[in-house]
């Protein structure tokens, strides 16, 4: 596994939780949302296509995210 994948991963967790120790609860959420789809697309960069586990990852913050 590519380490700036790795990284890219675990980047919407680790963007809440510093944005969400920065400047609270909301722009946390939205901070991981904006990453997610960075993620999805990042990914695509990379390989061309669509993973099936990212994608589904992306989709679960982002419906989890606009129900909080």
């Amino acid at each position: 596994m590519n380490a700036s994948l790795l990284f890219v991963e675990f980047l919407p967790l680790v963007v809440y939780i510093l944005v969400d120790a920065w400047k609270g609860f909301r722009a946390g959420i939205v901070a991981a949302i904006i990453c997610t789809v960075f993620m999805v697309a990042y990914n695509y960069y990379l390989f061309s296509e669509f993973d099936k586990f990212i994608l589904g990852e992306a989709v679960m913050i982002i419906a989890m995210g606009l129900v909080s």
